[in-house]
């Protein structure tokens, strides 16, 4: 009910394997154009021209590819602020569980700002627990802070946050694990923060408004034009609110008459 066995990517997995026969990949996009009524998308390979596109790039990377957009679209994907986000994470006996603790979290005051329980696989030999969350939950500039460090630095915080909540323990913490989400190609970060942090709701006007438009046979789609920004489920929402505009601007298009 609350997680998909196997982890959260097992989603984005399964709409592959229902898509897969044509999913391109390592085929980098190079360029979107505009081709006479439809558009042509530039990718390492070749290209590939269709009626519509559906474009769920990030617009933090949407920005830097070649494209005939308009002035305002242009505009609109400028400057958009993503979180670096980061985790790290260890596998280790399930030590936690001897002082009784469950799932849930556990806050620092340090610049990993929490520690994560496995909600899973109660009393098994061993767990990952993960050392550090970071996203600004306690401060804004926490993120920007702890993906400056070396990875090493970053364990080691998150290791000692552990030790603090469990004495001892620490020496059991093994095969760590880091992750920096503005350092990972092809998003360089978690999601869009259109109102300075995450889970950010204030109304949005300007830039947003301006990317829910289509691009003549261009729409665009993702967890950035989203009131669930930063999670899959925005994503998911986005698309859906995408292809009905797609929908619409099919249904509007002229038949052309048989020769």
């Amino acid at each position: 009910m609350m997680q998909p066995v196997g982890g959260m990517d097992r989603i984005a997995h399964a709409l592959y394997l229902a898509v897969q026969p044509s999913v391109k990949l390592n085929e980098p996009v190079t360029a979107i154009r505009r081709e006479g009524q439809g558009v042509r998308v530039e990718h390492r390979g070749g290209s590939t021209s269709a009626d519509y596109a559906v474009v769920t790039l990030p617009a933090n990377l949407l920005e830097r590819i070649a494209n005939d957009f308009s002035p305002a679209k242009k505009a609109a994907l400028k400057g958009i602020n993503y979180l670096k986000s980061a985790k790290v994470a260890f596998e280790a006996p399930r030590f936690w569980e001897e002082d009784g603790v469950y799932g849930g979290l556990a806050w620092t005051d340090r610049l990993n700002e929490n520690v994560i329980y496995p909600s899973e696989g109660f009393h098994s030999p061993r767990g990952v627990i993960i050392g550090a969350y970071v996203a600004g939950w306690t401060h804004q500039d926490t993120p920007d802070a702890f993906v400056k460090l070396p990875l090493a630095e970053q364990i080691r915080i998150s290791a000692g946050s552990i030790e603090a909540l469990h004495p001892g323990k620490s020496r059991l913490l093994e095969h760590a694990v880091a992750v920096n989400w503005g350092q990972v190609p092809f998003s360089e970060g978690v999601g869009a923060l259109w109102a300075g942090g995450p889970g950010g709701h204030a109304r949005r006007t300007g830039a947003y408004l301006e990317l829910l438009k289509p691009e003549g046979p261009i729409v665009f789609a993702g967890e950035h034009l989203s009131y669930q920004g930063l999670w899959q489920e925005g994503s998911a929402l986005s698309a859906h609110e995408a292809l009905k505009l797609v929908r619409a601007m099919a249904a509007e298009k002229p038949v052309k008459a048989a020769a």
